[in-house]
């Protein structure tokens, strides 16, 4: 019997965990791997206020698609034109995390890890040839407009 089934067995009130993604290095990924390290993520976080998801979005995603239940709950804050705005935090229960890492999570938050590095070593690569396609965008533009 493996290590993760043996837990299970002596522990029958264990949370069971969701699923770990396959793919590594997508936004999902990054916040799973943020909660199963125990942080909070709030809908304000950069690193998952992304233009095409949102914190709120990828955490339906993990729940719909991979069975992770997450906690959330809202807080009030104040943006900085001075309006009272509210957001969501995420979180996951202790006995989840606990349950994850006898399951594998660690190995698998360090290949998040080392997907985000080779991402981020590749970086200005990318931000070379965004420049060059807006380059070509805006020249296309204005042979369009003349």
């Amino acid at each position: 019997m493996t290590p993760s089934l043996q837990y299970f067995f002596d522990n029958p009130q264990a949370a069971i965990p969701g699923e770990l993604p396959v793919r590594v290095d997508t936004v999902s990924a990054e916040l799973l791997a943020a909660l199963l390290k125990g942080e909070e993520v709030t809908d304000l976080d950069p690193r998952f206020a992304q233009p095409t998801k949102s914190a709120a979005s990828v955490v339906r995603y993990l729940d719909r698609w991979y069975g992770w239940r997450i906690a959330h709950s809202k807080f009030a804050y104040c943006t900085d034109d001075g309006r009272l705005a509210f957001a969501k935090k995420y979180s996951l229960p202790k006995d989840v995390i606990t349950s994850a890492y006898v399951c594998g999570a660690e190995d698998w938050i360090g290949q998040v890890r080392a997907a985000a590095k080779r991402r981020l070593a590749t970086a200005s690569r990318i931000a070379a040839q965004v420049d060059v396609l807006n380059n070509w965008f805006e020249g296309r533009a204005r042979g369009a407009t003349s």
